[in-house]
């Protein structure tokens, strides 16, 4: 989901209800800025100027969370992962009733403790094109949001190998073995230059389980549903067409639900939703007691429902009844879920295995090539991160023309290892900057690569990849 970055692109969302059935709220998420709360304590809370539909990291290392970011807290840092550098990304959801709140936002990264300096930061409003920032700079948003991604545009901290294939010069750039990267906070203001306090959607720990899951089941599995990112879905595995698939959502302790919000179907691209099936019916209970029969509508804007009787329990249990056909797959999909308890969002904190990547070399680390040619450079990038995602920049600068830019981002798995190379295959979506600066449609694709000891190559998502 890149945005004029891949990975938060699809976060433009506009969140409308159904307007068939009584139990569907057809008004945003509600944001409730002077009512006041009791924590675990008793004592009595201030609930934050704007709720989060979402807030998510391309990587984060254990225990520094992205949630650090918003805390008002500047001894707590948001880390990548070991091994990532340039490139990493993290992307807020904003709800449209609060949306044009943000005038301006500060990034203070970490500038001691033994971190690598940030030294450029790229801002991406609403999908529009980069600006870029310094650290510690003031940035006016000039607009409503509704998604933003801060982008680590370039870091101190890599080291660098030199190649040569035939005329070209290749720098191979890979991060220095105790290089890390963090951001301590990040604060938004309105236009009065008041600090703005954001929450994110609560984690709560729990499992999330389906009657069936499509292989690769790491890619599908149903966590996708929480991971933030719409170009992920949970996929139901079954023959059939999805009808009486189920999901099972166990929390650790009782939760209260009074609506759960869907964005239905496969939200990867256009094309995407269209061939895939969706929901239009299903039953939501505890398991036990009083199912009520909810339904959505054949739209990709996210669509939230409010229960007219809260459910309190540790488990809940969605039933799927009817769908929606899709024209191309009968396979049904979900790309993300919201549970509400009055106005504040939470989820199941996520977990992904994918055991079969763990031992790739590749896995977790970021590799940038500068080729210089004869009369342009080519500056391409590629992070392939151990939860089956990847995430692919690349530019070409001529001192004559305007540089061209090409973003690719999704899912990848290993399709078969050999002695001398590995066959992956990609599926995400893509697209190029245009020589107006305007950026085209996303478009899906599905391909297989092939990894040497020194080369990806590969056709339209990544083209020849030199590895250090």
């Amino acid at each position: 989901m890149r945005n004029a970055s891949i990975l938060g692109f699809i976060a433009l969302l506009f969140f409308a209800g159904c307007e068939d059935t009584p139990q569907t709220e057809n008004q945003n998420t509600p944001e409730n800025t002077s009512e006041q709360k009791n924590t675990d304590d008793g004592q009595e809370q201030i609930a934050p100027d704007i709720w989060l539909i979402g807030l998510s990291a391309t990587s984060t290392a254990a225990g520094f969370p992205v949630e650090n970011l918003i805390d008002g807290d500047p001894k707590t840092h948001w880390q990548c992962m070991e091994g990532a550098a340039q490139g990493e990304e993290i992307t807020f959801w904003f709800s449209t009733e609060k949306e044009s709140l943000v005038e301006t936002l500060i990034v203070e990264c970490n500038k001691d403790g033994g971190f690598s300096e940030i030294k450029k930061l790229e801002i991406f409003i609403n999908e529009n094109s980069g600006i870029e920032i310094l650290p510690g700079e003031k940035m006016q948003i000039g607009e409503p949001l509704k998604s933003l991604t801060i982008r680590l545009k370039e870091t101190a901290g890599l080291k660098t190998v030199f190649k040569k294939y035939k005329t070209d010069k290749i720098e191979i750039r890979t991060p220095e073995d105790l290089a890390r990267f963090g951001i301590a906070e990040i604060t938004f203001f309105d236009k009065t230059g008041k600090r703005l306090k954001l929450s994110a959607p609560t984690r709560l720990e729990g499992n999330v389980t389906a009657s069936s899951v499509l292989n690769p089941e790491y890619f599908y599995t149903p966590s996708r549903l929480f991971d933030n990112r719409l170009d992920f879905a949970w996929v139901e595995g079954a023959a059939g067409d999805g009808t009486g698939e189920i999901l099972n959502f166990q929390f650790k302790n009782e939760v209260n639900i009074s609506a759960i919000q869907i964005w239905n179907g496969y939200q990867r691209s256009q094309s995407h939703f269209d061939q895939n099936g969706k929901i239009r019916d299903f039953e939501l209970s505890d398991g036990e007691n009083n199912p009520v029969i909810l339904t959505l509508r054949n739209s990709e804007p996210s669509q939230k429902l409010l229960l007219e009787t809260p459910i309190k329990s540790k488990n809940l249990k969605l039933k799927i009844k009817n769908i929606y056909p899709g024209k191309k797959f009968k396979d049904l999909a979900i790309s993300e879920l919201r549970f509400f308890d009055s106005d504040q969002p939470f989820v199941i904190n996520p977990v992904f295995a994918a055991e079969e990547l763990k031992n790739n070399p590749l896995v977790g680390k970021y590799i940038l090539n500068k080729i210089a040619k004869e009369d342009f450079t080519i500056l391409q990038s590629i992070t392939f991160y151990p939860d089956g995602t990847y995430s692919f920049h690349s530019s070409e600068e001529s001192p004559t023309d305007d540089s061209r830019i090409w973003e690719s981002g999704g899912g990848w798995q290993v399709l078969k290892n050999s002695p001398t190379n590995t066959e992956i295959k990609l599926t995400g979506v893509s697209r190029s900057k245009l020589p107006d600066g305007s950026w085209e449609k996303f478009e899906g694709f599905a391909e297989t690569m092939i990894i040497t000891q020194e080369q990806i190559t590969g056709g339209r998502a990544i083209h020849n990849f030199w590895l250090p």
